[in-house]
């Protein structure tokens, strides 16, 4: 077993075998690093070459990153320093590993460099990165631009920076060299530094061929590019040199040549000539993606881009069109205005090629850089501009005949023009520029066109753009942003409906729309809100039966079911009609004999409420068509009964089709059973278990699982249990839930055998290793097993937790909660307040939330349903029965208090005696033992749940807050010790105390009658006045009661009213505190970190809580890497019923969300100061 002690030396160790040393230098470096930084040991240090180390650099970054972790930072800074002298510039290939989370931070890294020498090895080591080919592909997050910022920054310093740090370079590490002439050049005047210019001239020259692929080139055209190098700048670009390098395809060490030629472009015109020929090179490329302009962009500022670019672009080998293009790619406003101005024709060329979104953008440009040029493009850009629009509109409709749909698009043609093609229109192209334009429509007020977009986009399967744009107006200052999930919201229906009658769409194709929006939740992978948008649907089309009137609505809904291409839509119909009892018995029934299953099974569905269907069911059992017979059957067999056997006996005569034969036999003699396993339910097994379903369960045949039998006794053969299994192995991942089929399954069979059976499974299922393709095994366990289940299954998602399987250790928690049973709930509940693994905390959040939501309640309120009694009744008491004794246990200030039968107060209730009866002591002992255990867990969760509530002003109805404060017994005890108030429309009518024996009282000691209007809630001391804040404490001080939460003597926090016009709250800005304090305490409240950027870099902490969410700023950080300090800036706060449900923590917090200090209630302002002040200390607000 490794300590921490030899842990560290195991890491050093493995670091030094990988630095493949000199023995002098391995021994040196030993001595180094366990001295205090001798700096003689230091100046022995011979040169080594990291570069040339292999890609199995990983002992290195761990042992880096450990150091880092643990604080060694005295033995970091040797390690660096010593990596710096031994390396040089060659020490970045040990210091920066895109490939490692925790070493994609140099800066922070090169922070630890100290020495003599210490800024020429930070200026190598940022050029060895800058100069490897590698990182331009990348843009290894982002540290090519943090290098090139320092790089200049060190360059405007001190110019001779770059001059000491070339020694430090390899010899044959010629891109190195270039890289820093190129940097001492740029921050030198014109004529300063001659020698460094001729220095780089020659590099230029010796090394321009190596751009290319070796051995591509010719004798002569090598010839012809070295003589070229040497010669005199020429204009025009010749044509022989031209075409050699249009031809070839460069490596991304053309970057480097282009950007350095540039950086250094004032010094010789040798060097323009460098960056003609590596601009040529690029020809090969669409004129948007230009290796070497791009180069030129990045590696200098943009000022000194647009500067030089106005004296030399002219003289560039690249059309003005595709150098246009390049600049409006890179939103390069002023180019692009003065390249209005230098080249008109260039521009009307580059316009032809623009996308719809681009027309108006060049065209405000050209407006300013030349205003002959823009009178004279406008008129016949708008034709060409609208054919776009249409030409864009109508990508991917396939088939499609004579244009039809460009046609119905310009109003040529109506929409029945496009009815025998839209149920072919597949499109999966997730088409962003598409959306964006259709908004544009919508924006410019061109309505109409709008309008007949959506349509068509109704239409497309799937519907990406009605789920992820709002076609419908905000309400009194709501925001919509794109990219959300608009299918579930009531107004995009209504909406989309309004746009389909406007254009005549006919309601059978309106349906196919719907079909087609349930579709898309299936393709965005968000299966589990299909059956709420179902529901919508179904709501929305009964809604219209009102609007309508029944005459309208039933022709329509029958023009659904016979002309309706959608399968889909047709169902949603069938469960439409079943809401209205016999009135559309008929359109039901007819169709049974319809060609598609889905709705065939649909409409046997719509039937089973039904028992009073039974004489015209029947006589579908004398059809001539064999589907309205199956169907008869079906129905009949969902009932499990049927009154007149006799004509199912005389229809079973006349059957001729074998199989409908056999199952009509089956269905009869399953009737005459009482209580054995039904021939329906063996076929059901049977025609589970079969092709891929089978195959995915089949492994389960080689883990010895016991028999089963079913109740009556019978022997089932094992293809019956496994195809319950199978029922959970088919469901997808997202879908993973209880099966209504294998609970019918489950339901004939002897209990305790089916219990040894999964308990089987499940064992077998660990000792395999438990893979996560078969995570299915968790929630047949968490469902058919015995009652102690859910508990294995939390012991073993610990387990999993704790070695880096979180996330099985999230699909068993997800498990638990889908059992529903109050134990499970209670026992997620916990696990999303308190567990030391994130991960698990999270999926148990988002657990209770999905339970919510199939309960139709809000997780609060499904909180509230599963605090446990604990045993108690409900007038706080319970026993425990040692046999000769027993003993009254009271929760009394949320502590146990134990009486004996002579009613006399114990300490604890005492150990079994031998005079007890043996057994049920023992037991009634350990229970009680658990209960203390139950009781300290519950308490502790109910404290934070009521803080909760009291920042986010949270509100019960009477009967809830009776239900829960004054029937269970262990919420009773909460009750006493806080303060109550009234609130109607959110405003505090009045106060009150619960006094424990169903009767309230006032602040001033008068009995209160509780009414049943308003709404309960905990009172927050800044509502009350100062005389009514004063008699509560009095009152509470006078009969002792103690409040189980700080209510009335917590600290309370008001905006200064110089503040209020404010969006930040500074208050806390310049504080300091340990990253890795401040990241657990606030992590510990619920606050979340914020959107993690390139190399994991982060700065920001927020946290939701009903209306309201905070932001709190810092410095910033990278995860996983613990800075000494870091520095606390501003505090924001948002109204989140501006921004849409389910948006992601980078869409919330958004500038353009944040409201004024003024603008969020006093409450939760109070409450947020009062927690950061605990955590970061006394604001400046007192």
């Amino acid at each position: 077993m490794i300590t921490r002690d030899n842990q560290k030396e195991k890491l050093c160790q493995e670091a030094l075998d990988v630095m493949k040393l000199s023995a002098s230098n391995r021994q040196l470096i030993e001595e180094y690093l366990e001295s205090a930084g001798d700096e003689k040991l230091i100046k022995e240090v011979e040169r080594e070459n990291f570069a040339k180390l292999g890609w199995d650099r990983d002992a290195v970054s761990k042992y880096l990153t450990y150091l880092k972790k643990k604080k060694k930072t005295e033995e970091l800074k040797r390690f660096i320093r010593f990596l710096a002298e031994a390396g040089g510039l060659s020490a970045h290939n040990l210091l920066f590993d895109s490939f490692h989370k925790d070493m994609c931070d140099l800066e922070g890294m090169l922070a630890y460099l100290e020495g003599e020498h210490a800024e020429e090895q930070k200026v190598a080591i940022r050029v060895g990165v800058c100069s490897q080919p590698g990182v331009y592909m990348s843009d290894a997050g982002n540290v090519r631009k943090a290098c090139m910022d320092a790089l200049l920054a060190a360059g405007r310093e001190d110019a001779d920076v770059f001059l000491r740090a070339m020694p430090l370079c390899e010899e044959d590490n010629f891109y190195a060299r270039i890289f820093l002439l190129a940097l001492h050049l740029h921050v030198k005047k014109p004529g300063e530094a001659p020698k460094q210019t001729q220095e780089l001239e020659a590099l230029f020259a010796k090394h321009l061929l190596d751009i290319f692929q070796k051995g591509n080139l010719k004798m002569h055209e090598m010839n012809a590019l070295r003589a070229y190098a040497l010669s005199p700048l020429e204009t025009p670009f010749p044509e022989n040199i031209l075409k050699i390098y249009r031809r070839e395809t460069p490596g991304t060490g053309l970057k480097i040549f282009a950007g350095c030629a540039f950086l250094a472009l004032l010094h010789s015109e040798r060097f323009e000539m460098v960056l003609r020929l590596m601009v040529s090179t690029c020809y090969y490329q669409h004129g948007r993606n230009n290796m070497a302009l791009d180069a030129c962009l990045k590696f200098t500022s943009q000022e000194w881009f647009d500067t030089q670019m106005n004296r030399i672009e002219e003289m560039l080998p690249i059309e003005d069109k595709e150098y246009i293009l390049w600049c409006l790619e890179r939103k390069l406003e002023a180019t692009l205005m003065r390249m209005a101005s230098k080249s008109p024709e260039g521009m009307k060329e580059a316009i032809t090629e623009l996308a719809v979104k681009e027309y108006p953008y060049i065209m405000s440009l050209i407006e300013k850089g030349n205003q002959e040029l823009y009178q004279e493009l406008k008129p016949s850009m708008q034709d060409v501009f609208w054919q776009k629009i249409i030409r864009e509109l109508t990508t991917r409709l396939y088939p499609m005949k004579e244009d039809a749909d460009k046609k119905y698009l310009m109003g040529e043609e109506p929409f029945s023009v496009l009815l025998p093609f839209t149920t072919e229109w597949d499109d999966w192209f997730y088409d962003n520029a598409r959306y964006e334009l259709i908004e544009k429509l919508r924006e410019r007020k061109e309505l109409v066109l709008y309008q007949r977009a959506v349509v068509l986009e109704g239409f497309r399967t799937p519907c990406f753009f009605l789920a992820n744009y709002p076609i419908f107006e905000a309400e009194n200052g709501e925001t919509l942003p794109k990219g959300e999930r608009y299918l579930l919201d009531r107004r995009q229906l209504i909406e989309l409906f309004r746009l389909l009658e406007l254009e005549k769409v006919p309601f059978a194709a309106c349906i196919e729309v719907l079909g087609n929006l349930c579709e898309t939740l299936n393709d965005l992978e968000e299966k589990k809100k299909r059956p709420a948008l179902e529901a919508l649907c179904i709501e929305f089309l009964m809604q219209k039966r009102e609007e309508w009137g029944s005459v309208r609505w039933d022709e329509a809904m029958k023009e659904a079911l016979d002309k309706s291409r959608s399968v889909t839509g047709c169902c949603l119909c069938l469960q439409v009609l079943e809401n209205y009892g016999d009135t559309y018995q008929d359109l039901i029934f007819s169709c049974a004999a319809n060609s598609k299953k889905k709705i065939r099974e649909q409409a046997v569905k719509a039937c089973i409420g039904h028992r009073d269907w039974e004489d015209k069911l029947l006589e579908l059992l004398d059809s001539k068509k064999l589907k309205e017979r199956e169907f008869a059957l079906f129905v009949l067999e969902e009932w499990g009964d049927v009154s007149d056997r006799e004509r199912v006996r005389t229809v079973l005569e006349k059957e001729k089709n074998q199989k409908l034969k056999e199952r009509f036999l089956e269905f009869l003699e399953d009737l005459e059973k009482e209580g054995a396993m039904s021939k329906g339910l063996e076929r059901m097994a049977f025609g589970v278990i079969k092709g891929a379903k089978k195959r995915k369960v089949e492994w389960v045949l080689e883990l010895s699982l016991p028999e089963v039998h079913d109740k009556d006794g019978n022997l089932l053969p094992a293809e019956y249990p496994l195809s319950i299994l199978a029922l959970y192995a088919d469901m997808e991942t997202e879908t993973l839930g209880r099966s209504k089929e294998a609970n019918k399954l489950v339901e004939p069979l002897a209990k305790e055998e089916f219990f040894d059976y999964i308990q089987g499974l499940y064992d077998g299922y660990l000792k395999a290793g438990a893979e996560a393709k078969k995570r299915w095994v968790l929630y047949a366990y968490a469902f058919h097993g015995r009652e102690e289940a859910i508990t294995v299954l939390q012991k073993q998602l610990s387990i999993w937790a704790d070695n880096a399987r979180g996330a099985m250790a999230a699909e068993a928690v997800r498990a638990i909660a889908l059992n529903g049973s109050q134990k499970a709930l209670l026992m997620v509940d916990q696990m999303s307040r308190k567990h030391k693994s994130r991960q698990v905390k999270n999926a148990a959040a988002a657990a209770l939330s999905e339970a919510a939501e199939v309960l139709k309640i809000s997780k609060e309120e499904l909180e509230d349903q599963i605090v446990p009694d604990l045993g108690f009744d409900k007038n706080g008491e319970r026993i425990f029965d040692y046999g000769t004794r027993s003993f009254r246990v009271w929760i009394y200030e949320l502590e146990l208090e134990v009486y004996d039968e002579h009613n006399k107060l114990r300490k604890n209730l005492p150990a079994p005696g031998k005079k007890d009866e043996e057994e049920k002591a023992k037991a009634a002992y350990e229970e009680f033992k658990q209960l203390k255990k139950q009781l300290k867990t519950v308490v502790a969760s109910q404290k934070i749940r009521l803080l909760q509530a009291l920042r986010t002003a949270r509100l019960w109805n009477a009967t809830q807050w009776k239900n829960l404060f004054v029937q269970n017994p262990v919420m009773h005890q909460f009750a006493i010790g806080l303060i109550w108030g009234v609130y109607e429309s959110g405003e505090l009518k009045v106060t009150f105390r619960y006094m424990g024996d169903g009767s309230f009282n006032t602040s001033k000691g008068e009995e209160y009658k509780l009414s049943d209007a308003g709404k309960i809630g905990l009172v927050h001391p800044l509502e009350l006045s100062k005389e009514e804040l004063e008699a509560w404490k009095e009152q509470l001080l006078d009969h002792e009661v103690g409040q189980p939460v700080e209510q009335l003597w917590r600290s309370v926090y008001q905006v200064k009213a110089e503040e209020k016009e404010k969006l930040a709250f500074d208050g806390f800005y310049g504080k300091t505190q340990l990253v890795i304090s401040l990241s657990g305490k606030l992590l510990g409240a619920g606050w979340h970190r914020g959107e993690v950027l390139d190399a994991g870099f982060f700065e920001n902490y927020y946290r939701r809580d009903g209306e309201y969410g905070a932001e709190l700023t810092f410095s910033g950080c990278s995860v996983g890497y613990e800075n000494p300090e870091v520095t606390v800036y501003s505090l924001y706060f948002y109204q989140l019923d501006k921004v849409a449900e389910g948006s992601s923590s980078r869409d919330t917090f958004l500038k353009k969300y944040r409201c004024r200090l003024e603008d969020v209630s006093a409450r939760y302002f109070s409450e947020v100061i009062l927690e950061l002040t605990q955590i970061l200390g006394e604001s400046d607000l007192d």
